[in-house]
């Protein structure tokens, strides 16, 4: 989760990153002052929510668990507890999410497909940051769903050389 309390150096090389906000939108564009790195994703307020600069938040409590769910026992399905959330009825755990790649975070509504932290990655063309975005807005529908929205709206595109997912807000592409 991204922060403007706490700015992470640049991963690459370790220079200081230069970032802005998109305005009334919780999104955030980096670039490496040195090596021109560039990284995107959801800006989180000092209280750990997603947000846009200024809004008021209550203090953070800690992970957000929406419904609930067991794995399967021997013969059993898995049990899966949905609760209503955004625009649907789901299952959505944050804590499993940033501390597990393989613990299910996720179930969209009207399935019960489980998806773990390393299914977003997978989806998201294996890019952690932009897995974290989608993690963080899917609230009924599969994360393929939505990340095929991004290329079909013009948000991210796909480097033809190397099919590396891009944002196309940034200036750096891939190839």
């Amino acid at each position: 989760m991204k922060r403007f309390s706490d700015p992470e150096p640049c991963k690459k090389c370790s220079g200081e990153m230069t970032y802005t906000l998109a305005e009334n939108l919780p999104f955030y564009h980096g670039i490496c002052n040195a090596c021109k790195t560039e990284t995107s994703g959801l800006y989180y307020d000092t209280n750990g929510y997603i947000g846009v600069v200024g809004e008021d938040r209550p203090e953070a409590t800690g992970y957000s668990v929406i419904g609930s769910y067991t794995e399967a026992a021997g013969d059993s399905p898995p049990v899966i507890e949905r609760e209503y959330f955004g625009q649907g009825t789901i299952f959505k755990d944050e804590e499993a999410f940033c501390n597990h790649y393989d613990k299910p975070c996720y179930v969209p509504e009207l399935s019960d497909t489980a998806y773990t932290k390393q299914d977003f990655i997978n989806v998201c063309g294996g890019r952690e940051d932009f897995a974290e975005i989608c993690f963080d807005i899917v609230d009924w529908q599969h994360p393929e769903t939505w990340v095929e929205e991004q290329f079909v709206n013009g948000e991210w595109d796909e480097c033809p050389k190397c099919k590396y997912f891009y944002s196309r807000y940034g200036n750096l592409k891939p190839c």
